[in-house]
Formats: structure tokens, sequence, C-alpha cells
């Protein structure tokens, strides 16, 4: 694809859970995909199988999809763009202290923040992370932005 308005030539692969994921990136583009066709698949996976066999282009949160790139089975050529989501970790209250739910989190937050290829638009959702891991409240759940 040479331009973004190539995309209205191909189908495009949408998640169940994420309908809304191509309008949003449309509405960030200017582009209008009213005409696109659209292709539904039930899970993540399913859908980014059918994209890595060629049966369209998907959307997808650059965390989920790094391995892919990687190798070589997926590619992303208009990059990744900062949508305004969130995404919510929620703990059992007695759980909050444990060693494996204090590791995750750890994990979590350098996953969100090691993308290397532009500066983090995330200096303030980060802040308010870091703000819930050290609340004294235990049922208080972690908030993360995603990319």
């Amino acid at each position: 694809m040479k331009s973004r308005e190539d995309i209205l030539s191909i189908s495009l692969l949408h998640e169940a859970d994420r309908l809304d994921a191509w309008s949003e990136w449309a509405d960030a583009a200017a582009i209008c995909l009213r005409r696109s066709r659209k292709v539904v698949f039930d899970t993540f996976s399913v859908t980014m199988e059918a994209a890595k066999s060629g049966l369209g282009a998907a959307i997808s949160s650059q965390i989920l999809v790094r391995s892919n790139l990687e190798k070589g089975e997926l590619v992303a050529p208009f990059g990744f763009v900062p949508v305004n989501r969130s995404i919510y970790m929620f703990v059992n209250g007695q759980a909050r202290n444990s060693a494996a739910v204090k590791q995750f989190e750890r994990w979590a937050l350098s996953e969100i923040m090691s993308r290397d290829d532009q500066p983090s638009p995330f200096e303030v959702p980060t802040r308010q992370i870091e703000q819930a891991a050290h609340s004294k409240r235990p049922d208080r759940p972690v908030l993360a932005s995603s990319r």
C-alpha cells in the first residue's frame, strides 16, 4: 500500500469486540470507510491469522503484534497511532499485594513504556498508573493507557 486511501481496495478485518477500531483509525486518517468491505471475526487471534493469510487488513495494538512484526508475518504500512483508550487491570483486594500480581504490573508497565520509535505520549497516565499501584486502597484498579 502506497497511501492510506489504498486501504479502501481491500477487506477490513474486524474483531467482534473492537468493531469501532477501523472507525477510530479512519477518523484520525480523515478517510471515509463507508463503502469498504467489512469482515468480522469472533476473536483477536482469528482476526490476526486472517491478516497473516492475506485476507485483508486488521487493526491491533502494537504490543499484541510486536513479535509478528519482528518475524515479518505482519506489516504496519502506516505505523501505529496512539488512541485515547485505556486498559484496566482489576485485582481482587486479597491478591493485590501478591508477588505474582506485582510482577505482572511491572511487566505490563514495561511493555507499555518500551516503545522506542517515538516519544511516549503517556506521561500523565503513567503517573496515574504509578499512583494507583502504590495506593493504600487494595481494591483500587490499576489503569494503564494502551498503544
